[in-house]
């Protein structure tokens, strides 16, 4: 099972349709991890995403999500990271995970792709479709679940070639 990733596109609707469309038929699941920044009535495939609320966007999103879907035995969380501190540490995410019962927590706000594993939780954050910090491009994920591994492969927005964190 895979999932593509985004998180604060922050209104850059010509990046997101267009890795959108090349990723969308080689996976199962949509992400947007905060600060869309446009709606679906701007922008369509915007229904497609499972979508939380980030500190810039209007109260259309749940803050946090929770999921599990079919095939897989893991709960992803899904937030933006702004009310739980992401820029200065992980701890308040890597508990709200455990209060979720979640392996996989999936969120944005720093504009930075990190892959990192606290124990037995994995947690993505997939970078900038707008304008990553500290690192160049623009960045999104795809992360595969398949039994009891799991797998998250950061891209190059512009290339769409592997992004080496």
């Amino acid at each position: 099972m895979k999932f593509l990733i985004v998180s604060d596109t922050h209104g850059m609707t010509e990046d997101f349709i267009r890795v959108f469309y090349a990723f969308k038929d080689q996976v199962d699941y949509f992400i947007h991890c905060g600060d869309v920044g446009f709606s679906t009535l701007e922008c369509n495939e915007l229904e497609q995403f499972i979508t939380v609320e980030g500190n810039c966007d209007a109260g259309n999103y749940p803050v946090v999500e929770t999921i599990q879907k079919a095939g897989s035995k893991h709960n992803i969380l899904i937030t933006h990271g702004h009310l739980l501190d992401v820029k200065w540490n992980l701890n308040r995410l890597y508990y709200k995970a455990l209060e979720q019962d979640a392996k996989v927590v999936c969120f944005g706000h720093t504009h930075q792709p990190l892959y990192n594993r606290i124990n037995d939780v994995v947690l993505i954050n997939p970078g900038s479709l707008f304008a990553n910090r500290g690192v160049r491009g623009k960045t999104f994920a795809i992360l595969t679940l398949d039994n009891d591994h799991i797998n998250v492969t950061h891209y190059n927005a512009e290339t769409f070639t592997p992004y080496t964190l």
